[in-house]
């Protein structure tokens, strides 16, 4: 059984990205509170009430940048567990327009896929791509999301999953899968509708699951 190996390393390096990116983006929501602190002296008596409004306010630049910023929490990232055998995750989703250095760092870029956009008379904005790893303690366990818009997942899931039909076919988690677990740690490719689904370094708990858990 054989698994792209961009794929594994491409998770360590996405895992950095959202871990500077997510920084980045804790340091820009503090000066909106320091603004609203400094509206208040300036206000009428009436504007107490007000300053209990100011953090709701506050929150709302974060919530226009989860959408379409870095790590965003998609639609394709939601259907990814949060927690499963034990295991915590954290989860981030990307459109097709995204995948740039991002992509790139997952293991996955526009050159990949662009045989499969071009056959299926698709494009870039017919992609999303969502990514889980795990924030648990000595656990290894990550989910890779990948869809192509009206595209069903077996005519991409070998170029992008190293070889599904090569894998052995088996059920874990209720679902169909190809993959095992070798020495304690698995692979799993699950082919849903228009969007595969790939568990990497999870023990058959914890990928069974993460199975019961998807669509």
């Amino acid at each position: 059984m054989t698994i792209d190996r961009r794929l594994l390393i491409g998770a360590l390096g996405l895992t950095l990205v959202l871990a500077a990116c997510g920084g980045t983006s804790t340091a820009t929501t503090e000066p909106a509170a320091t603004a609203a602190a400094t509206d208040a002296p300036t206000s009428e008596p009436a504007a107490t009430p007000e300053m209990t409004e100011e953090p709701q306010v506050s929150e709302e630049p974060a919530a226009t940048d989860d959408g379409g910023s870095v790590g965003a929490l998609n639609s394709l990232a939601a259907t990814l567990p949060e927690t499963a055998g034990g295991v915590t995750f954290d989860r981030a989703g990307y459109d097709g327009s995204q995948l740039g250095i991002l992509g790139a760092a997952a293991g996955l870029s526009s050159t990949d896929l662009d045989p499969i956009l071009k056959a299926q008379g698709k494009t870039l904005s017919d992609v999303n791509f969502a990514i889980a790893t795990s924030s648990s303690t000595g656990a290894t366990a990550m989910i890779y999301a990948i869809q192509v818009k009206g595209v069903a997942a077996t005519e991409f899931a070998d170029s992008i999953s190293g070889g599904m039909s090569s894998m052995p076919q088996t059920t874990l988690g209720g679902k169909t899968v190809y993959g095992e677990a070798t020495g304690g740690f698995g692979a799993f490719v699950y082919p849903k509708d228009d969007t595969m689904y790939l568990i990497l370094l999870a023990d058959e708990k914890v990928a069974a699951s993460i199975l019961e858990q998807l669509p």
